[in-house]
């Protein structure tokens, strides 16, 4: 059975949502926290119906933490 995309809002409100709990542990690293996110991307990934969606969502995922901090320093507007 074909499961259609989730929607923004819904993935949003995911997102929120595991914001929020991880929010409630404090004594979580900044480590700990990319492997949890990590771990939850990896799972939303797996459960994609198309194999190339799929592949397409691991190798976006399987980027290092420091790469993904470069992309997002990259994205931020420079400080005068």
């Amino acid at each position: 059975m074909h499961q259609p995309p989730s929607s923004p809002l819904r993935r949003l409100a995911g997102v929120a949502l595991a914001c929020g709990v991880l929010g409630l542990l404090p004594a979580c690293s900044t480590d700990q926290f990319w492997q949890i996110g990590q771990a939850w991307q990896r799972d939303h990934c797996m459960k994609l119906p198309n194999h190339q969606d799929r592949a397409r969502c691991l190798a976006d995922m399987s980027r290092s933490r420091e790469d993904y901090e470069r992309q997002v320093d990259g994205l931020r507007p420079a400080k005068p």
